[in-house]
């Protein structure tokens, strides 16, 4: 048999370089932020499903091509770890890392078992080599998962679509950034999707011509985050990073508490108003700095008007008792009722 390196091959690699130096680009930018590790997982994962399917379009050998296809098990994890990176994107209640062990028993666990199971068969898969294109492989009969395998990648797919679809709609439509990013997302979830559909289609013949497509799909995958980064400040500008900013520079203390005063969290201007070291837990109530008669006072205009507006008054925190003035207003629940308590206090000394 005559071997050139089919073309097919050269766009998976070109799709793996790309994909992977985009994840450690976006990475070594801030390497401690949650949803930039996701990232990086999940570019990996895109880059070594399109780098093994290169491998084994080279390989020019069946004992060559078995062991890759079994390396190629790996392929499935991809699923999983792109529902959890939409998941953290689109700020889904299900993405909260409270509920990652949900994440993990719903999503990886499945993936996980495929996995092994696709391994396992590896060397049952029957294998036919086309010119032009290197070998394709096609479970054997005794593969009994293929199909809930296949199944299962794209409900999870279609699932991290539709999560996308939500996040673009629930984003209000002056944050037009912020829209475009979800939009772009959206967009580079769906193209390796749609490539695979279209592998499917057009390429019936070919058993793994899905695979294959998806490979080469992450290139429009790539092309879009990079178009989202460049212009609309992905990874840089959400509205998460946008509180959180603004809610650790700005110069008054802000303060939550439970309905009874007790200290929930506080800024960092809070932490120094009270004196206290930010790496400390927090176990103290807003009375420990207020006289109970102020509080009291508070508490009753709240209730009785929703909020207060420069309500002055001297705080006894870390800098001594210091003349304040204070803003408050009842945080309510998804029910209506009243959870807990927003002061935002300025030092007028």
């Amino acid at each position: 048999m005559t071997y050139s390196i089919p073309v097919v091959a050269i766009l998976c690699l070109i799709s793996a370089s790309i994909t992977f130096a985009l994840g450690i680009f976006v990475f070594a930018r801030n390497p401690k932020v949650y949803i930039n590790q996701l990232f990086l997982l999940l570019c990996s994962a895109g880059s070594f499903w399109a780098f093994f399917e290169f491998m084994l379009r080279q390989a020019d050998d069946v004992s060559y091509a078995i062991v890759w296809n079994m390396i190629g098990s790996l392929w499935v994890l991809t699923i999983p770890i792109t529902m959890h990176f939409v998941l953290v994107f689109s700020h889904h209640p299900l993405g909260e890392r409270k509920y990652l062990l949900i994440i993990i028993l719903l999503f990886y666990l499945p993936a996980l078992v495929f996995l092994i199971y696709d391994a396992a068969q590896a060397g049952t898969y029957q294998f036919t080599f086309i010119e032009g294109y290197g070998f394709d492989s096609a479970p054997g009969p005794s593969h009994l998962l293929y199909i809930p395998e296949i199944i299962f990648a794209f409900t999870i797919a279609f699932f991290s679509i539709f999560t996308c679809i939500w996040s673009y709609h629930k984003t209000p439509g002056e944050d037009n950034k912020l829209k475009k990013q979800s939009l772009l997302v959206l967009i580079g979830i769906t193209v390796p999707l749609g490539a695979g559909l279209i592998g499917i289609i057009f390429f019936s013949n070919i058993s793994n011509g899905l695979s294959v497509a998806v490979a080469i799909g992450y290139l429009g995958f790539a092309i879009c985050i990079s178009i989202a980064i460049l212009r609309y400040g992905l990874f840089v500008v959400s509205p998460k990073t946008a509180a959180d900013t603004i809610i650790g520079t700005i110069p008054d203390a802000l303060i939550l508490t439970a309905l009874d005063g007790e200290i929930i969290t506080t800024n960092p201007s809070g932490q120094h108003l009270m004196g206290r070291n930010r790496r400390k837990k927090l176990i103290s109530h807003i009375r420990d700095f207020v006289d109970e008669s102020d509080f009291s006072r508070m508490i009753q205009k709240i209730k009785q008007n929703g909020l207060i507006t420069d309500e002055e008054i001297l705080f006894r925190g870390g800098l001594g008792p210091v003349p304040v003035s204070i803003s408050a207003s009842g945080i309510r629940d998804p029910g209506g009722e009243t959870a807990g308590l927003v002061f935002i206090i300025r030092d007028i000394t």
